[in-house]
């Protein structure tokens, strides 16, 4: 008969506060964003942001791309997980774009 100690420390992991630890940091690290982007939203410059983002996105997702080639049980297996892979993606783009649109055709299209 499993205890509810047994539970907690089976299906629980040892390391939670640490990762509560780490969320908090992550939380406090974007509202610091947050309130730095409030105090220089009218500095001309900042209008750059929205680009400047964008291409760090496009360097993490190269990078990213790097990372996949140089694994190479991820290579030798790719044509075992592509097709899994891409019905995973279809699917949650298309997942995505519907819900999109429904959100914008319920609240944001004028009547």
């Amino acid at each position: 008969m499993i205890t509810g100690k047994d539970f907690f420390h089976t299906f629980v992991n040892k390391d939670f506060s640490i990762k509560i630890k780490i969320m908090l940091n992550i939380i406090l690290i974007i509202l610091s964003g947050v309130v730095a982007g409030y105090f220089v939203r009218k500095i001309p410059q900042v209008k750059y942001t929205g680009t400047i983002i964008s291409l760090i996105i496009m360097l993490l997702l190269f990078f990213l791309g790097v990372s996949v080639g140089t694994n190479e049980q991820l290579v030798k297996n790719f044509s075992a997980i592509g097709l899994d892979a891409l019905i995973i993606t279809f699917g949650a783009t298309l997942g995505s774009v519907l819900c999109a649109w429904l959100i914008y055709s319920t609240f944001f299209k004028k009547p």
